[in-house]
């Protein structure tokens, strides 16, 4: 029956997206340091972020980098507006189902996913793109969370 669909090599997967997280953005950030780029997490610096993947050209801009940058994008999401990284498997309808999202930082049924924001960003290279992806959510964000603190 199609309605008994087993997502457990799905759920394990992201239990490993989750595990190797940090040493993955560690790698990532190394990489841009040795092109001469500095990112720090902040949702100001994305702005370096789209400038280092406008940097890198071709084979080079693979699937793995793409999921680097996400990640990347990802944690500055949730270490600014809170929310939790998960994976979308509630409704197959939804864009972002099988894709690691952030949710759970609203009151509001929003997900954050940072793998269609680079993407997008790849598609159209609209600088400011990923700032604003990031800013657009700041107002629905729970109030006891703010990226100041308050």
């Amino acid at each position: 029956m199609s309605a008994d669909i087993n997502y457990e090599e799905d759920i394990e997967k992201f239990q490993y997206f989750i595990f190797e997280m940090d040493d993955v953005l560690d790698e990532f950030i190394a990489l841009a340091r040795e092109n001469r780029f500095e990112l720090d997490y902040s949702i100001s610096n994305l702005d370096t972020l789209e400038s280092f993947i406008d940097s890198i050209e071709g084979s080079v801009r693979d699937d793995k980098f793409i999921n680097r940058c996400s990640r990347y994008l990802g944690e500055v999401f949730r270490k600014e507006l809170g929310g939790r990284w998960d994976l979308c498997l509630d409704d197959p309808e939804n864009i972002n189902f099988k894709l690691p999202i952030i949710n759970d930082f609203s009151d509001l049924d929003l997900e954050f996913c940072p793998i269609a924001i680079i993407n997008n960003y790849l598609v159209t290279k609209r600088s400011g793109l990923l700032k604003g992806a990031v800013n657009s959510n700041a107002e629905f964000v729970k109030p006891n969370k703010t990226s100041n603190g308050s």
